[in-house]
């Protein structure tokens, strides 16, 4: 009896092994075909997600993701449209306008859930009709806590005045205490270029960017008396002739029945034609204008001190300069045609205090070749 229970339980146990051995290949069998089945599953479904999406360009606002457009242009478009509407908002100055935020378009693949167009865009950054609250969510209805900002740069330019110095110099052409000043001073200009920076419509910063001299201050130019003697002429001398030539019309009215009153003497050539021949300083002096003067056309006028000066007018140029000091018989001027004229001459003329005189007691006739 006990060999009997010995061999039974032999059996039993050898069947149980059995039934587990066969119960993990069993087991290990379905675990393989349930693997199979996942990696299926798992290509079906990215098979899914791909065509739930499609090629655009998201639009990314400080890093939030608001939403996708097919196109970069349309994206573009609204952020312009936005742009223009904070300028209106601000009253932004004229510069070049642009958000202060971060905004980027991504080019990628986007859930098809997530794509809109350019009004739905500009929707999303806050426009409501013809109102702007600039509210901003993304296609999904979620709130961005992001506020559109206006950043406007510009520049400005402002001009400062440069001071002129004053050169005197002395000059026995004036008495002692006398000055005339034979170059008015001019400022220069310094012009400086700012860069402005504009945060919604408020200048957040102003900086200099460059400063560039556009005009050269002119330096006055003063003669002072420096004898007693007020004029470099002596107390009878006279004023040469100065071009031999003879004289074509005299101090005085053009004509018997009165008409344009003439203020000097026009002095041609004896024969031929003057143009372009010398005219020559009629005494010591001081080249106090040398320049365009309106129907005299280019004029030059010499101070011989003691109020006294000479002017030498139509002259096709000139070959002194304000401020230089000239000598009697010293060549300033080319007779020519500028001004009012009929034909080239010289218009002499003489000038006490300012005020033109008839020059003919101021000549020395001696030298003179015409007829008088």
């Amino acid at each position: 009896m006990e060999a009997f229970i010995k061999a039974y339980r032999q059996r039993l146990t050898a069947v149980v092994l059995a039934l587990l051995a066969v119960l993990c290949f069993v087991t290990a069998c379905g675990g393989g075909e349930k693997a199979e089945l996942s990696e299926e599953q798992s290509a079906v479904a990215d098979s899914s997600a791909k065509e739930q999406q499609k090629a655009g360009y998201g639009v990314y606002v400080d890093d939030a993701f608001v939403a996708a457009l097919d196109n970069i242009e349309g994206a573009k478009k609204a952020i312009d449209d936005i742009t223009a509407a904070l300028v209106d908002v601000y009253g932004a100055p004229d510069g070049l306008h642009s958000l202060k935020n971060d905004v980027r378009f991504v080019k990628g693949d986007y859930d098809k859930t997530a794509f809109t167009n350019t009004d739905g865009l500009k929707e999303l950054l806050g426009e409501v009709g013809s109102v702007y609250n600039f509210k901003l969510a993304d296609i999904y209805g979620n709130a961005i806590s992001t506020k559109l900002e206006l950043l406007t740069t510009a520049s400005e330019y402002l001009d400062q005045g440069i001071e002129y110095k004053t050169n005197t110099t002395k000059t026995d052409a004036l008495a002692v205490g006398e000055s005339v000043t034979v170059i008015e001073g001019k400022e220069g200009i310094l012009r400086e270029a700012y860069g402005l920076t504009y945060v919604n419509g408020m200048l957040t910063e102003k900086v200099l960017q460059n400063a560039v001299i556009v005009a050269e201050p002119v330096d006055a130019v003063v003669w002072e008396g420096s004898e007693n003697s007020a004029s470099l002429m002596a107390v009878d001398e006279k004023f040469t002739i100065p071009y031999d030539g003879r004289v074509s019309s005299w101090y005085g009215p053009r004509s018997l029945f009165g008409g344009n009153f003439h203020n000097g003497i026009d002095i041609i050539a004896h024969v031929g034609n003057c143009y372009g021949h010398e005219i020559n300083a009629a005494a010591d002096g001081v080249v106090v204008f040398s320049d365009w003067h309106s129907g005299y056309g280019l004029k030059v006028v010499i101070d011989h001190g003691d109020g006294l000066s000479t002017l030498y007018a139509h002259c096709s140029k000139s070959l002194v300069s304000v401020g230089d000091i000239v000598l009697k018989g010293q060549p300033v001027a080319l007779i020519g045609t500028t001004g009012r004229v009929t034909g080239p001459h010289l218009h002499f003329g003489v000038m006490q205090d300012g005020v033109e005189v008839n020059p003919e007691p101021y000549i020395d006739w001696s030298t003179y070749n015409g007829s008088k």
